[in-house]
């Protein structure tokens, strides 16, 4: 039977693949960063080779997060290839497991699990561990991505007819994956948000210029950052905006076959989305000699 005890920091890692950089001595070679997404299982193996070649040796493993201090949360120990763990409270059982071969994971990691993880090794010379033989240490940075924090706010600023420009301030924090564009959705106020036009703009753009509104029609609009991870939460909603009106055109036409010296009523009515508006009626009488037109 060989015994190993396990040390863990508060918090512990987690990790989703494997970084061959223990070194004796207690010298540490290199550092691999590792991502993880947010509410998954992430797994970080101690990927020290004399647990692996030397599977007989009186091995002392600790796990340690990147801190002042640390905490004793299980022991482990392997009998006739069977792996026994005892854990400080039953409680960590919910949130860390080891493995068979000394891997470590942590269940539904979160944002505070980032941080560099150092797993050790301790050889000693015999069973009494008296005595020190060699020292190995793996540490791994761990970065648990997420999509990005809520952009700012939108702010319209020259609105015209058809048009607007618009700004808002970028995320806080890109959640350890960089952002790669946002989105400007854009909608009627009495339409719902997931019939919003949908403008795709690229990063480092905060602002851009919405073309193709209609006149006198009241908008609104809202922000959603993008990173590899997906879309944040969309920002807070724009005050409600109302394009101007185009003002008045006027139209003439020709209306043939009339009479000469001929009293006629005639009605003109506006047509926009909502239907025909009140009807504008006038009375004229055609001239004397008139080419049966009236203008």
């Amino acid at each position: 039977m060989k015994f190993c005890t396990i040390l863990f920091m508060h918090g512990i890692l987690l990790v989703s693949k494997h970084a061959d950089v223990a070194t004796a001595g207690g010298e540490e070679k290199e550092k691999i960063v590792v991502h993880a997404k947010v509410n998954t299982n992430a797994i970080i193996p101690c990927n020290i080779e004399i647990l692996t070649t030397e599977p007989d040796a009186v091995l002392t493993i600790t796990w340690n997060k990147k801190s002042e201090t640390s905490l004793f949360l299980a022991s482990a120990q392997t009998d006739n290839g069977t792996l026994s763990v005892t854990y400080l409270t039953e409680s960590l059982q919910t949130k860390y497991q080891i493995k068979q071969d000394y891997e470590l994971e942590i269940l539904d990691v979160k944002m505070q699990d980032t941080s560099d993880y150092t797993c050790q090794v301790i050889k000693f010379l015999d069973e009494t561990r008296g005595a020190i033989d060699e020292r190995f240490q793996n540490t791994t940075s761990l970065l648990v991505q997420d999509v990005p924090s809520v952009p700012g706010r939108p702010l319209m600023s020259n609105l015209q007819s058809r048009s607007v420009s618009v700004s808002w301030d970028k995320s806080l924090s890109e959640n350890n994956s960089p952002i790669t564009g946002y989105i400007v959705q854009v909608r009627r106020l009495s339409d719902e948000w997931s019939s919003a036009r949908n403008i795709t703009v690229g990063t480092p753009t905060t602002t851009i210029n919405v073309i193709d509104l209609r006149p006198y029609r009241s908008y609104v609009l809202r922000i959603i950052a993008i990173n590899s991870c997906g879309q944040s939460p969309p920002s807070g909603a724009s005050d409600i905006f109302v394009t101007p009106s185009e003002g008045m055109l006027f139209n003439s036409i020709s209306v043939p076959l009339v009479r000469p010296y001929t009293e006629y009523f005639v009605s003109v009515k506006a047509v926009n989305d909502a239907g025909a508006g009140p009807e504008a009626v006038t009375y004229v009488i055609t001239a004397e000699g008139s080419k049966y037109n009236i203008n």
